[in-house]
């Protein structure tokens, strides 16, 4: 990995490529989010949008998207459970070569998981005291990335180390961009939002190389398709 940019030295650099690769190692399966402070802002769907009926695109695409997550729980779960918390959990790839948070994918999860992916929740979770809380979630961290579930020291210091790495890139500017196509947000008027929140619900992969402009056709043809049907 290169610098983040000019400003960065090479040594911080190295440092930290080194910080990224222990976290991924660390937490293969479920990991935390490493949002820069300045790429926060767009971490809200609605903030994505330009315009209007964007903003009402996205909220559509949402409430499909929670009917069909409420009702997957519902089969397994029960009806309390449907109810009982879901949390919209936005999950995001920071690319030091570009310069670039790219929101890759967003899912409605269980309180427990969806609050994994927050560093500050979990940190805030630690200050207050809420231990059995904390525990439940560590435990659920822990089992999923293959570790002793018991072991919550460890996942502490995975978590710790989150944190610094966040840090360290809310040093350097980032562009945030969403989907595979890395479209800059906030998104062009004529971009289809629904869709590419549609998109991130499939879980597509991130976008290591950011676009400089934001690219429409492949929404575009999306849309024809979806009419077609």
């Amino acid at each position: 990995m290169a610098a983040i940019t000019a400003t960065v030295t090479t040594e911080a650099g190295r440092r930290l490529r080194d910080m990224l690769q222990v976290l991924e190692k660390r937490a293969p399966y479920l990991r935390p989010n490493l949002i820069p402070k300045s790429c926060k802002p767009f971490m809200d769907l609605a903030a994505m949008c330009s315009t209007e009926a964007q903003r009402q695109a996205v909220q559509r695409v949402l409430a499909q998207q929670r009917r069909k997550a409420g009702g997957a729980a519902g089969e397994e779960g029960g009806k309390e459970e449907v109810e009982g918390g879901q949390r919209l959990a936005i999950q995001v790839h920071v690319s030091v070569d570009s310069g670039a948070c790219n929101i890759f994918a967003v899912k409605y999860l269980s309180e427990v998981e969806a609050d994994l992916y927050c560093v500050e929740t979990i940190l805030n979770m630690h200050s207050r005291g809420d231990n059995d809380e904390l525990r439940l979630r560590l435990e659920h961290f822990l089992s999923v990335n293959g570790h002793d579930s018991g072991d919550i020291a460890d996942a502490q210091e995975i978590y710790s180390l989150a944190y610094a790495i966040i840090i360290c890139l809310s040093a350097a500017p980032f562009k945030v961009t969403v989907g595979s196509q890395g479209l800059q947000l906030p998104l062009d008027s004529t971009v289809d939002a629904g869709a590419v929140i549609e998109m991130l619900f499939e879980h597509g992969k991130p976008c290591e190389y950011a676009s400089i402009m934001p690219k429409t056709s492949d929404m575009k043809q999306r849309k024809m398709k979806k009419n077609k049907k």
